[in-house]
């Protein structure tokens, strides 16, 4: 592991509230190749999951090991079936390839906004 994914991974360790299997977390972060980008959304996706009963029930017993959450690839199919949604639009409006690569863009910007649901509606309703 190099030094930038050691940091990366270091601030996913931080973020993830089960600590167990830390190198098989290590191990399965670093097949993922995660980049400021990706570590953003899953940092986020993470403080979501904090909030739901399932992780908060029981002292957190129902939380995934770390490693399996990350093998999972949760965060990376909701960027992919995103990116591959706007990429299906654009092609049947015949649209170019950097248009797919804006839309690309906006569709992460509203998966942000899907893991972040108690900020934008407050952003919404003008608190």
């Amino acid at each position: 592991m190099d030094q930038e994914t050691s940091k990366l991974f270091s601030r996913f360790w931080e973020a993830y509230p089960r600590h167990e299997a830390k190198e098989a977390a290590r191990e399965a972060f670093t097949k993922l190749g995660v980049d400021e980008g990706l570590l953003e959304t899953m940092i986020t996706a993470i403080g979501k999951w904090k909030k739901t009963n399932q992780w908060k029930d029981e002292g957190g017993r129902y939380i995934p090991n770390p490693a399996n959450w990350l093998r999972q690839r949760t965060v990376l199919e909701y960027r992919y079936l995103c990116y591959m949604r706007f990429t299906k639009i654009a092609e049947v409006l015949n649209y170019g390839e950097s248009t797919i690569r804006v839309w690309h863009q906006k569709g992460l910007e509203r998966l942000e906004s899907f893991l972040n649901p108690d900020e934008n509606l407050a952003e919404n309703s003008g608190k």
